[in-house]
């Protein structure tokens, strides 16, 4: 992607800091975001970009939007 290959899904505390700075970022939409971050073997954290709320869910069950990003 872009020529880089260290693209990584957020962790939630990640997530959040995307989520609070969305609109210098840019490029977001108000969906449901998934991060890296589990809650339990089966669960992982997810944040809702139109609400800012942090919620679990089974990963398995739902399709949520991802948003990679790498570090510099």
């Amino acid at each position: 992607m872009g020529g880089y290959s260290d693209w990584y899904l957020p962790s939630m505390l990640e997530l959040d800091k995307l989520y609070l700075n969305r609109v210098a970022i840019g490029g977001f939409s108000s969906v449901k975001y998934w991060s890296s971050s589990q809650s339990a073997s089966n669960k992982a954290l997810y944040q809702d970009f139109s609400t800012g709320t942090t919620i679990t869910s089974d990963y398995s069950a739902y399709t949520y939007a991802v948003r990679a990003i790498r570090s510099f």
